[in-house]
C-alpha cells in the first residue's frame, strides 16, 4: 500500500485503540477482542507505535486483565529494540491482571530457544508475583488460567537464589501438574530431590506418562523405573494420561485397573 493510505489507517488504528484504553473495566468484555486484534494488526503497520500502545494497555485498567495478549505478545519477543522498556516495566510497576502471565510464558517459550536474556519476572517484584501464583489460595479463574504452572515453568530461567525456595513451594503444590513443572524445573538445574520427585511420579501409574517424558527430555532415561516398561504399567498410565486430558475427565483417574 502506499504511504498516503497506510498513514491513514494507521492513525484509524490508533484512534480505535486509544479509545479502547480510555474505556470502563465495565464495558471491556465487549470490545476485547476486537481490540487486542486492532492491536495485533498495528504491529504490522508501525512497530514503535504499536509497542507504545502496548505498553500502555499494559498499565491500563481492563486491558492488563484481557485473555487476547497472546493476539499481541506474539509479535513482540527479545529481539525488539524496545524489549527493555518492558522489563523496566516488569520491574517498576509490574502489571497486574492476565497479562502478566502471557508476557511470563512468553518469555519461557522465547528462553527454551535462547537462554541469552534476562526473564522478565528475574526481580524482586516478579519473585513476588511467582510466588503469589503458587500460594494454594489463588483465586480459581488464575489457576485455570494456568498460572501455577507458568510460574513453575519460569524458575528454570530466573537467576535470583529465591528460585529454590520457590521450587520447593511448587513441588509441594496440590496439583499434580504444577508438582511435575517443578520436577522438570529443578532436573533441568541439577537438582537432585527434583529429579528425585520426577521417579516418584514416573512409578505412580497417574502420573507417569508426564514424569517418564520429562526424565527423557532431561536425558535420565536410565532413572525410569522399571515396572514402568511392563505391558500392564504401561496401558494403564497410557489410559490415565488420556483421561486426564482437558478434553475427557481434566485430570488422572484416583485408580486404573485392567479388568
Amino acid at each position: 500500500i502506499d504511504d498516503d493510505l497506510r498513514e491513514r489507517i494507521e492513525r484509524h488504528l490508533e484512534k480505535i485503540l486509544r479509545g479502547s484504553l480510555a474505556e470502563s473495566k465495565e464495558n471491556c468484555k465487549v470490545i476485547d477482542r476486537v481490540s487486542m486484534s486492532t492491536l495485533s494488526l498495528m504491529f504490522e503497520m508501525n512497530r514503535d507505535l504499536a509497542t507504545t500502545l502496548m505498553l500502555d494497555g499494559m498499565r491500563g485498567e481492563w486491558m492488563s486483565d484481557s485473555e487476547s495478549w497472546g493476539l499481541v505478545l506474539g509479535k513482540f519477543n527479545v529481539a525488539d529494540p524496545r524489549y527493555g522498556e518492558l522489563l523496566q516495566l516488569c520491574r517498576t510497576e509490574l502489571p497486574k491482571g492476565k497479562v502478566t502471565i502471557e508476557i511470563a510464558a512468553a518469555a519461557n517459550q522465547q528462553l527454551l530457544e535462547d537462554n541469552k536474556f534476562v526473564h522478565p519476572l528475574d526481580s524482586e517484584a516478579g519473585l513476588e508475583q511467582i510466588e503469589e501464583w503458587l500460594d494454594e489460595k489463588l483465586p480459581e479463574d488464575l489457576k485455570e488460567y494456568g498460572a501455577p504452572l507458568v510460574a513453575t515453568v519460569s524458575l528454570a530461567f530466573v537467576k535470583n537464589s529465591k528460585w529454590r525456595e520457590l521450587l520447593d513451594l511448587a513441588s509441594g503444590n496440590s496439583d499434580w501438574s504444577v508438582r511435575a513443572e517443578a520436577g522438570w524445573v529443578g532436573g533441568l538445574r541439577g537438582d537432585a530431590d527434583s529429579i528425585k520427585l520426577l521417579v516418584e511420579m514416573a512409578s505412580d501409574v497417574r502420573f507417569s506418562d508426564k514424569a517418564v517424558r520429562y526424565l527423557e527430555e532431561l536425558g535420565l532415561q536410565e532413572r525410569i523405573p522399571l515396572e514402568v516398561k511392563e505391558p500392564e504399567f504401561a496401558a494403564r498410565a497410557e489410559m490415565a494420561a488420556w483421561l486426564g486430558h482437558p478434553n475427557e475427565l481434566g485430570r488422572p483417574p484416583d485408580e486404573v485397573t485392567i479388568i
